[in-house]
């Protein structure tokens, strides 16, 4: 007998396709979260990740993710980058640039972008808007590609909790997930954003189970609660 193996992915299951925002606080397992989703994709296809903090602690992840689902760490490419010159030259010639068979792109993150750019942070922001965003969104278009661009939740006083830029970002992406950690059941919401901060439905939760590998369980519930709350 001849098992049949699906090839619905976990972005499929979720819905998420074209430009996806996947932002939250500190910790709440955004970059997991891109693994599992692109480590699905390498049963299939190729992955074009980008980071932009020269930090490797993800790695691992990505490979015991990989090999739990069956898919090849040979369909993944990697740049590690720390220069926020270097990153925008990466995404402005990523149209040019893009391998064939890729069919995912991870941006992880934006946020440090952003951090790099605190000696200039109106030059970079403008950058962001006006040359990043309106590529990234093209290349979509254009390529037929998913793209995941990751950020962190920064204190915005009386709007609460929300990603850098974040009303800016949200005019150009197709999905507006927010992840939110609940420390109590030691799980993460994933949570797609409708039409503002008062407006979300949950899609899925993420756990982290004890073989190290995250398990994400869709979820098909609509909440109404503040972006970046906590249970």
């Amino acid at each position: 007998m001849v098992l049949q193996v699906s090839k619905i992915t976990l972005a499929e299951t979720l819905a998420l396709d074209g430009l996806i925002h996947l932002w939250g606080d500190a910790g709440s397992g955004k970059t997991l979260f891109a693994c599992s989703i692109a480590s699905e994709v390498t049963r299939y296809s190729k992955v074009e990740w980008i980071n932009t903090d020269a930090k490797q602690s993800f790695i691992p992840f990505l490979k015991r993710i990989i090999g739990s689902v069956g898919g090849s760490i040979q369909n993944v490419s990697v740049t590690m980058a720390s220069d926020r010159h270097e990153v925008r030259d990466l995404i402005l010639g990523l149209s040019g640039s893009l391998l064939d068979g890729v069919s995912l792109i991870v941006i992880d993150s934006i946020t440090r972008l952003l951090d790099m750019a605190r000696e200039d942070p109106i030059l970079w922001g403008r950058d962001l808007f006006e040359e990043a965003l309106p590529t990234l969104a093209g290349i979509v278009d254009e390529k037929g590609v998913t793209i995941i661009l990751t950020s962190e939740s920064r204190s915005m006083n009386e709007l609460g909790n929300l990603a850098v830029h974040h009303r800016t970002i949200k005019k150009w992406v197709d999905h507006d997930i927010v992840l939110v950690r609940n420390a109590l059941e030691d799980s993460t919401r994933i949570m797609r954003v409708i039409d503002g901060p008062e407006d979300q439905e949950q899609i899925g939760t993420l756990r982290l189970m004890e073989d190290g590998i995250p398990r994400v369980h869709p979820q098909k519930s609509r909440v109404s609660e503040p972006v970046g709350g906590h249970s």
